[in-house]
């Protein structure tokens, strides 16, 4: 991973223990690996996904915008 990933994933980290809007668990597995959402005639969007293990909801954190966060 490299360390601009690294930093995103330690800024979006901050806020990983929020519950869950769907169950309320606190519990999340993922945020290690980049992926990309697709849109027709849209720049696609650099997101790190994160998964509830409770109930299996998916959030995505766009990595454009957290690449801009100052330390």
């Amino acid at each position: 991973m490299s360390i601009a990933v690294d930093a995103i994933k330690a800024a979006v980290n901050v806020k990983a223990h929020a519950p869950c809007p769907m169950c309320g668990q606190d519990g999340w597995a993922g945020g290690d690996r980049l992926t990309e959402v697709n849109a027709p005639d849209e720049p696609a969007i650099r997101a790190l996904p994160f998964v509830c293990t409770n109930c299996g909801f998916v959030r995505l954190h766009a990595v454009q915008p957290l690449e801009t966060i100052d330390d």
